[in-house]
């Protein structure tokens, strides 16, 4: 592990999905869309980011950030991008955190993923649909098979995900990315 900091790289699937959850600026040019989120320090995220941010460069203000995602059309298989940008004395240039540090937001990105995967399952069969048809919807709604996602594996993280009898149990015990094996 390296500690030389590098721009922050959002996993390809979490830029999928955050690319139609959140809000932001959409630009659309040549067979790419791109997308700029603007995260305000107050928020959840923001929280975080700054967490990390300021710890590592000693900084004592709160700064926003924004996530700019790219997704090209072009190719055979959609590819989505993602990077965080600090905003900084109205400046905006990439926020360079330790592997460690970055593997840590891209954590918590993951945990919201996931909450959102479980509840949408669960709101999805309420209406008396199957669970094998929310997780191919939810298989569809973000392109995750582009991303090595399977309704195999969906299957297994929802099952494991409601094994602990609570939705927002990832956020209260340490669980593994074991899906993809992300570490």
């Amino acid at each position: 592990m390296t500690t030389e900091k590098q721009p922050t790289k959002i996993r390809s699937h979490l830029v999928a999905f955050f690319f139609k959850e959140m809000l932001g600026k959409e630009a659309h040019y040549h067979g790419k869309t791109a997308k700029s989120i603007k995260i305000l320090p107050a928020s959840s995220i923001g929280r975080i980011l700054n967490l990390y941010y300021r710890t590592e460069y000693e900084e004592k203000e709160y700064f926003p950030f924004l996530i700019y995602i790219t997704h090209d059309e072009k190719l055979a298989i959609n590819q989505f991008k993602g990077v965080v940008y600090v905003e900084k004395n109205g400046v905006k240039s990439y926020l360079r955190l330790s592997e460690e540090s970055s593997r840590e937001v891209n954590n918590f990105l993951e945990d919201w993923f996931r909450i959102s995967f479980v509840y949408y399952v669960d709101g999805f069969k309420s209406g008396k649909n199957m669970i094998a048809e929310a997780i191919n919807c939810w298989i569809d709604k973000y392109e995750l098979l582009e991303h090595g996602f399977s309704y195999e594996t969906l299957r297994m993280l929802y099952y494991r995900e409601k094994k602990k009898n609570a939705n927002c149990g990832r956020l209260q015990y340490k669980i593994g990315n074991r899906i993809l094996n992300y570490q």
